[in-house]
């Protein structure tokens, strides 16, 4: 299970049992809404939309948590496969300044896979 790298910084590896898996961390997308966080996940070429796990945090954090509401997938491209994490603050409406990232953990066939 040789581990590799894009040249966006995603780790991936094609597992001993033939699935796919890529993980990594990416920092939060610009938005103008200070209570919500979207990361922009760029994975290799998968089948279909894979599993993906998150975990987003601030290193500055007193404790303001953020709650995941949606994982939009795009795999329109060749070589790619897009993932929007959306997260917002579990105070509803609550501004932060925090910067956030978000550590991803995604598997699932390889575009090799045909799927029926």
């Amino acid at each position: 299970m040789a581990v590799q790298k894009t040249a966006d910084g995603v780790f991936f590896s094609v597992r001993d049992d033939g699935a796919l898996e890529s993980w990594g961390v990416v920092d939060e997308g610009n938005l103008d809404a200070k209570h919500v966080r979207q990361f922009f996940l760029r994975l290799p070429k998968y089948a279909s939309p894979p599993v993906v796990t998150t975990s987003i945090f601030s290193h500055d954090s007193p404790g303001t948590a953020l709650a995941l509401w949606n994982y939009t997938f795009n795999d329109d491209a060749a070589d790619i496969t897009f993932c929007k994490v959306s997260a917002a603050n579990i105070e509803i409406g609550v501004r932060t300044d925090l910067k956030f990232v978000c550590h991803f953990h995604a598997i699932g066939l390889p575009p090799s896979v045909t799927i029926r």
